[in-house]
Formats: C-alpha cells, sequence, structure tokens
C-alpha cells in the first residue's frame, strides 16, 4: 500500500513580531523564527487504480519561500529554492530555515525523480520528460508560537499504463506519441507554461522479457506525461502496426489505462468521468469492439467474450443503471453476474433487453457462496440489484435463479416459457414480475411453487394473449396450451395483471 504524500512545515515560534522586511537564513540572528521543513514524498501518492504499485520515488525536493501575493523574492537568501534533504533515506525530505515572526509567506514545492540541479524559480520550473512529479502551493503566516504549516502534494502529470489482452514477444518496440506535452510548470499558479510545446513527443519502451495478455489486460509499462487537464489522440506504434486512439483523457493527476490487442494494436477509445482527489484518478481505454458511454450508460459489444469489471464500473451510472447491448455469451454474463454479486456493486437497474445470445438460460452461480445451496444463477444473492430485464432468448429461470435478491423489486423476462421452484425465494422487497412469453412449457406442470416468496405481496404481469387461468384461492395457474394446473407459490399473494404482450 502506497502512503499519502504530504508535506509538513513546522515551525516552533521564538520571538516576538515584527515587521516584513525581507527573509533571512542567519541561524543566529536575533529575532527569527526557526522553520522546519519537512517534506514526506517517499513511494509516490496511494491510487484507486489496480496494479500500479510502481510508481517511482521522488528523489528530489525544493522548497521555495515567497511574499505573501506569492511573488519570488529578488534580493535575499530566499530569491531561489532551497533543497530538502532525505538524509534518513525513508522518503521523508527535510531542512531548516529562519524566518521573521507575523509575516504572511507563501511557500511553492516541487518534488520529482528526475531534477537533480536546483530549479532557478518555482515559477518557472524545468520538467524533465517522463518523469513523476508534485508540486503544492501554500500560504502561511509565521507566528510567534510553534507555527505549523501543512500542504499535500498532488501530481502535476497524467500517467498512462498499456495493458495488453494478447502476448507480447520480448524485443518489441512499444512507442507511444502525445500530440500536446509541456515541458515547464508554475507551481505558483499551478498549471503549465503554455509557450513551450512539444509537439509529438513520443515515449518508446522495450518489451524486457515476454508478457502473456489477459483477458482485462496485463501491464506492458506506464510513463508521465506533463499535459493540460484536456483529450489528445494518442498514436501506437508496435513495429509496423499503428493505432490512433481518440479523446484519451489527459491531466494533472489523472490515471489513463490503455487496453487491448498490443501485439495488433487494436485499441480504442471510450469516454470517461473521473472524480479526482489526491490519489490517482482512474480511467480505461479499452478493446475497440466496445464502446462504452457513461453518459447514457451503455456498454456495445461487437462479439461475444469482451465484458469485464473495470469496464462495467466505469460505465453504470451515478444511479446504479447499465444497460448492455449486442453479443454475450456465458463467460460475459458471468462477469455481469459477479459484478452484480459484490458488496458494493454499483450496479442496480441492469437492461439486457438488447442483448444477442445462444444461452436459453441464465449461467448458474460462479461468484459467491451457496451455504449449501448449490442451485441459482449468476444473479444469486445480488443484494445491491433492483431491477432487471432479461434478453428475450432466455426462456428458463432455474431453482431459486434471483434467490437473496434483497433489494429486487422489478423482474422482466419476456421470453421465458420454463419455471423451476422458488425462483425468488428471500427477496423481500419484490413488487412487479413480467412474463409476457406466448409459449408455455409442459415442464411448468412438474415444478410448485415457481413464483413462491417470503411473506410478499407482488404482481404478476402476464401476456393476455396466453389465456391463462389463475385460481388464486388455488393459487395455481393453468397456462394457455398447457392441461394441468401449475402451482406456482405457497405463502405470497400475488395480484395478476394481464398485459397486451409487453
Amino acid at each position: 500500500m502506497k502512503r499519502q504524500n504530504f508535506l509538513m512545515l513546522a515551525a516552533a515560534a521564538l520571538l516576538a513580531s515584527c515587521s516584513q522586511d525581507e527573509v533571512m537564513t542567519d541561524t543566529g540572528h536575533d529575532g527569527l523564527v526557526p522553520v522546519t521543513l519537512s517534506a514526506a514524498v517517499g513511494d509516490g501518492v496511494q491510487t484507486r487504480a489496480v496494479d500500479v504499485d510502481d510508481d517511482e520515488d521522488a528523489t528530489y525536493c525544493y522548497v521555495q519561500v515567497c511574499d505573501k501575493q506569492g511573488n519570488a523574492y529578488r534580493d535575499n537568501d530566499y530569491a531561489t529554492p532551497t533543497r530538502l534533504t532525505d538524509e534518513d533515506k525513508d522518503g521523508t525530505f527535510t531542512g531548516n530555515i529562519y524566518l521573521k515572526p507575523n509575516v504572511s509567506h507563501v511557500f511553492l514545492f516541487w518534488a520529482d525523480n528526475a531534477t537533480s540541479d536546483i530549479p532557478a524559480d518555482l515559477h518557472d520550473v524545468t520538467y524533465q520528460k517522463g518523469s513523476i512529479a508534485f508540486a503544492d502551493r501554500v500560504a502561511q503566516t509565521i507566528g510567534s508560537v510553534a507555527p505549523t504549516v501543512n500542504a499535500t502534494l498532488q501530481h502535476v502529470v497524467a500517467k498512462v499504463t498499456l495493458k495488453t489482452t494478447t502476448n507480447v514477444e520480448a524485443g518489441s518496440k512499444i512507442t507511444v506519441t502525445v500530440p500536446t506535452t509541456y515541458t515547464r510548470y508554475n507551481v505558483a499558479d499551478e498549471t503549465v507554461i503554455q509557450d513551450v510545446i512539444n509537439e509529438n513527443a513520443p515515449f518508446e519502451h522495450t518489451v524486457t522479457n515476454a508478457i502473456t495478455g489477459t483477458k482485462d489486460g496485463a501491464e506492458v509499462f506506464s510513463f508521465y506525461a506533463l499535459v493540460k487537464d484536456e483529450t489528445q489522440n494518442i498514436t501506437l506504434t508496435n513495429g509496423t502496426n499503428s493505432q490512433r486512439v481518440t479523446n484519451v483523457p489527459l491531466g494533472p493527476n489523472k490515471h489513463t489505462t490503455l487496453v487491448g490487442d498490443v501485439r495488433n494494436l487494436g485499441l480504442t477509445n471510450v469516454t470517461f468521468t473521473a472524480n479526482m482527489d489526491t490519489n490517482w484518478g482512474s480511467t480505461i481505454v479499452h478493446d475497440d469492439r466496445i464502446t462504452a458511454d457513461p453518459a447514457t450508460h451503455t456498454i456495445t459489444l461487437e462479439a461475444e467474450g469482451l465484458l469485464t469489471r473495470d469496464i462495467i464500473i466505469q460505465t453504470v451510472s451515478d444511479n446504479g443503471e447499465l444497460k448492455i447491448v449486442g453479443q454475450m455469451n456465458q463467460g460475459d454474463f458471468e462477469t455481469i453476474g459477479e459484478s452484480c454479486q459484490m458488496d458494493d456493486s454499483p450496479v442496480k437497474v441492469l437492461d439486457l433487453s438488447e442483448v444477442v445470445t445462444q444461452l436459453t438460460a441464465l449461467p448458474k452461480n460462479t461468484g459467491r457462496e451457496t451455504d449449501g445451496y448449490q442451485t441459482g444463477s449468476v444473479f444469486y444473492l445480488s443484494t445491491n440489484l433492483e431491477e432487471i430485464v432479461l434478453p428475450s432468448s432466455i426462456t428458463s429461470l432455474q431453482q431459486g435463479a434471483f434467490r437473496n435478491c434483497s433489494k429486487l423489486r422489478i423482474v422482466k423476462a419476456p421470453g421465458v416459457s420454463t419455471l423451476e421452484s422458488n425462483i425468488f425465494q428471500s427477496c423481500s422487497t419484490l413488487t412487479d414480475v413480467w412474463l409476457t412469453s406466448d409459449t408455455w412449457s409442459e415442464r411448468l406442470s412438474t415444478q410448485e411453487n415457481a413464483l413462491n416468496n417470503t411473506n410478499t405481496t407482488f404482481t404478476l404481469h402476464l401476456d393476455i394473449s396466453q389465456q391463462p387461468y389463475v385460481d388464486e384461492e388455488a393459487k395455481t395457474w393453468t397456462p394457455g396450451g398447457n392441461t394441468t394446473p401449475v402451482k406456482l407459490y405457497s405463502n405470497s399473494t400475488i395480484n395478476v395483471v394481464f398485459v397486451d404482450g409487453n
């Protein structure tokens, strides 16, 4: 676990106040307050992203004392930055200065793993391409009694990680080209300096050891870039293969992961929304056969076997809505099911109505412990799931399919023609179920308590074209085309509503 980067200035006040004239460093001069500077930069910053524990340490750290407007002093010992040292090699940089008490200053901090020469001015610090960098600006009045100044360093660079779903041979040279990067930064303004731009500056990486790709992507390498907060088009080259990835979100403190076929560079872009804090904010760009649009909370799949948990989490809306369109196989259903089964799953309303699949039944539960209950579907124990619409190709719901979905309210299963027992066991919030298939299986006659629940009342919406007969007193249902009544429930109350095929 990475530790949170922070900078702390601790000052012990010694003497009474005096007017603001100048900043001095004479350790023996009467009337000055000794201020201890402590900059803990260490191993980099904590991050929400997965598999990014290789952030480099900040090797160098500098502080510059400015006047209360943030302007650099020109005629004293603090006209230029001071280097803080890490004598104990523990990631904490320290140094001592003396300042007059009751005087307001702005302190500028810069840390990276490349700037070995002391910068001339942190209002215009030179950035070395590809290095990790942090900065902060803190305004503080140095009091006369033990003043303390706290600051938090944030990344001033974007991080880009390349992951591969295919094998990549050792010796492969991967070149990434970012159209607009900068080489200077103004710590006081907390912005890049606009007039220095590297057009099409490449970052090249040679793969030392062969990499075995995975479904979710195996990491190839990462690099850093000093950029503005905007989207850019990144070009990737591997031998004769080249791919342009459009609208990649780049900016200070943002971590973007490109995931796809690195061998053949089958990468594409998706649109992302990220909330930033002092940790890396993470976005993921996936295979070009996937389109993920958080604005409409829709994932479009052009082939089977592409769905990942990462892209589900990136795309689901703030209120939990997610729609999946296109081709899904058993693995895709298992992925969305396991995502719904997570204790902190963000998926609440799941629309699979436009999914195309060869499956006729939901795959069995694979992602959660069953407490001895070995039946159920991939949506078993999806405790945050509230609504679900199944594709019409799903014609069967197995025993305990939605068991223990404790918040489930609405289920629409337009193609289901086979029901097994206790499909909604322990779904205590269930309110509405749609079963609108016009052909019903004789297998229904062998099942009991198909829609049984735990002392709940819900509405069953049935297609009027079936002309079924429901006997509320006997709690049985005789669907059209069948001769034997089916016992649907024992301890539930079901209100039957007929709908016109919808």
